[in-house]
Parts: structure tokens; sequence; C-alpha cells
């Protein structure tokens, strides 16, 4: 994540400083206040949307472009302008990066996904890059399933990449997709065997347990070395929101898509400069790939190639052959990193009436919930420092984040859709 914030260094010196007191019981960050948030969506539409978006669409100019996109997507903004400037980004496709037409396409998808159909589709006829061929193919099959079929897709996968199979991404997206030569099991495997794996033996786990449809919240949970789940002094079980959800809602394969489902490696508690995460402690996560196998499994394995049998071994048997759960695997074969647990500043408001309101969806990172006060700027709620207080209590160094998408009910995940499995 931290590589695709980089795209807009260009535009953050539009932000107030960042004064803080780093005290876990008191941060304050004046670019919350209620003021400070209004000015900042004034200049997001006119010094990075418009400003940017006005100008002749060239070599020079596809990053003020793909830092307009960004800021519409950041403030879910469909203005004429954003639409109109999309249109043009797609019809002359040709003639621009694969890199700016993968930002294009994914403004469209999370912002107007069903406008396009004619420009994407174009691009998914003729385009030879993988990652934007699925990223097209995406488009159409969520905007009109009536029109393209999965048989559609498989025909032009087969015509232009003939080792699909062999890509991360292209392989991802028939299993997403379930074409028969790799469709995933119909059976979420129990949930019980990935909490009793006696492989976590050592090790503490947490687990982050969503709904297939990211559009809802989930919620982490922590196991400890002896298998017990940690607990609350009422002694409930310890569970905080979290979303798994990226601003564009793509699949976790894809470049700024959702959070992989699957597992990831900790590599320890770190604070982050970024204006939208915020001071608050984050658990740094490593992909499959990200990290060399030896890092990946904390010195407990000499392998320095990393294969699918290594991920694999770290799943329970009756897991083992559930393809959804290698999502993560791929997403750290086909180039996804820097995917963290973080905190956020980002205005709620944005999200108004949106389900996963007032979380704040991010670009392929897991975020919990911090609210800030409108006066002062100081926190006021942070769902991240308790998950960072409980974690630290129990964390042994060597230790794992598992990403576990539960089933596919449309509402938010509540402890007690797994209390009884974890008693």
């Amino acid at each position: 994540m931290k590589k695709t914030l980089g795209l807009i260094i260009t535009f953050l010196f539009l932000m107030p400083g960042l004064a803080q007191d780093l005290k876990p019981d008191k941060i304050a960050l004046p670019y919350t206040t209620k003021s400070e948030r209004e000015k900042f969506k004034v200049k997001l539409q006119t010094e990075i949307i418009k400003a940017n978006l006005k100008l002749t669409l060239s070599d020079s100019t596809e990053r003020n472009w793909k830092s307009a996109f960004w800021g519409a997507q950041l403030s879910l903004t469909k203005s004429e302008l954003v639409k109109n400037s999309l249109l043009t980004a797609l019809n002359k496709w040709k003639e621009r990066s694969d890199e700016f037409v993968r930002s294009s396409v994914e403004a469209a998808y999370t912002l107007f996904p069903v406008e396009f159909e004619e420009e994407v589709k174009n691009i998914f006829l003729s385009t030879f890059n993988e990652k934007n061929f699925a990223m097209c193919a995406n488009y159409l099959l969520k905007g009109f399933p009536g029109d393209f079929s999965i048989e559609t897709i498989m025909e032009q996968m087969q015509k232009r990449f003939p080792n699909y199979k062999n890509h991360p991404i292209l392989y991802s997206l028939t299993t997403r997709l379930g074409i028969p030569a790799f469709q995933p099991n119909e059976y979420v495997p129990k949930v019980l065997d990935l909490f009793n794996y006696r492989f976590w033996n050592d090790k503490t786990v947490i687990f982050s347990i969503q709904r297939i449809n990211r559009d809802y919240c989930g919620i982490a949970i922590i196991r400890q070395p002896n298998g017990e789940f940690v607990k609350n002094i009422d002694g409930s079980f310890f569970n905080v929101p979290q979303l798994a959800r990226s601003i564009s809602n793509l699949p976790g394969y894809l470049t700024n898509g959702n959070t992989p489902q699957g597992m990831f490696s900790i590599q320890g508690i770190d604070t982050s400069k970024n204006y939208y995460i915020g001071p608050t402690p984050n658990i740094q996560t490593r992909l499959p790939y990200e990290a060399e196998a030896i890092e990946y499994f904390h010195n407990q394995v000499t392998d320095t190639v990393w294969s699918i049998d290594l991920y694999k071994n770290l799943l329970p048997e009756s897991w083992r052959d559930y393809k959804p759960i290698f999502e993560a695997y791929y997403a750290g074969k086909a180039g996804r990193n820097e995917i963290i647990v973080h905190g956020t500043t980002i205005d709620t408001s944005f999200y108004t009436g949106q389900t996963y309101s007032p979380n704040t969806p991010s670009l392929g990172c897991l975020c919990s919930l911090e609210l800030w006060s409108e006066v002062d700027g100081s926190r006021e709620l942070s769902y991240q420092q308790q998950l960072i207080d409980a974690y630290s209590k129990v964390a042994t160094g060597n230790d794992f984040f598992i990403v576990v998408e539960l089933d596919n009910q449309d509402k938010n995940v509540e402890l007690s859709d797994i209390e009884h499995i974890l008693k």
C-alpha cells in the first residue's frame, strides 16, 4: 500500500502540518478538526481533481490525471468532469501506459460501474497486459453479466494468453469466476479446523473474519499460542470491527483490490507518517513472495525459493484444497505488497450512506475505525489501538495474520456469528 500511496505525494503539501502527541492515551491531529476537513474537501475538488483534469492528457500529465482519479475515488466524486475525463482516458488507452490504463479502469470500476461498457470492452478485446485484461473482465462481468459470460472470458484468455494457468492474476481470475478446471469447493471448510490447528501452538494468530461481500465490516480476534482466544476483563471474547474492503472493491489479487483472503506473516509493529493512516501503531504484515520464505516463516524454514507447498503446509488438511484461501499466495506472487493493519484519519463523511460506514475503505489494507474530535482533533475512539494493546500482550515474534471469508451473508460480522465456535 505504501508504494501506491507514494503516487499522491504530489498533493500532500495541501495538508496542514502533522502535530501530535504520541502518548497512546493522548493523540491529537489538528487536520482532523471540522474546519480543516472542510478546507481539505475544497482543495481536493479544486486542486487535486479539477486542476489536474483540466490539463491536456499526455505522457507528462498521466501522473496528474492518476492523482485526480485517486482523489475522486477517495471522496467518491462522480462529477461530469470525472466521468468525461475517464471517457477520454479509456478511449485513448492505446496511447497511454499500461499503469495509466490500469488506474483508469480502476476508477471506472469504483465510480461508474455501468457507464463505460463499450470503452472497457474495447480494451478487454485487445490488450495483451494480463492485469488490465483481468481488470476489464471484472468490470464487464460485474456491470453486464448478461452480455459477458464466463465462456467469453475464457475464449479471449485462451486466445491471447495461452499460458494463463501459470500467471498468478489470470489463474486467480479463473478461480474467482469458478471455471470448472479451477472451481473451488462449494463449501467453506470448518472454521473450527483453522482455530484448532496445532501448527499455531507456538505462535499468536490474529484472525480477521470477513464476509465474501466486503461491503460489510468484519471483526478481528486473537488466538494465543496455547490455543485460547484473548478475552476481555469481563470474560467475553476480545474482538474489534475491521474493514477489509478497498475503495475500489476489486478482487484481492489485483492492485488496490480488497485485502486478499489467506495467510500473512506478521513482521512487527510500526507507526506511519502517512496523513491518511495516522500515528496509531500499525501491524506490519507480509505476503508470500513479498518476503523471502525464510523471513515469512520467521527463520523456521531453510527454503530460499517459494512454492505452493510451503504455503499449503501452513493449513490444516481440510483447508488445503480450498482455493479461495490461496488468494493471498497468488496476490503476493502477482506483486501485491505492503498490506498492513492500520487505523484511519480519513473523513468518514465521504462514505455516509454506504453499508460499511462509518468505516473508511483503504487501498487494500485492513482498517480499523478511529474517530477524531471535530473541535481539537483529539482521538476519541480507536479500535486500532484496542487491537494493538491486546496483540502486544501476547505477541511472540513469529506470528501470523489470517483473513477468512465466513460466508456470503449481506451483513456485518458479529461475535455471535462465531462465538459458538470459539467456545
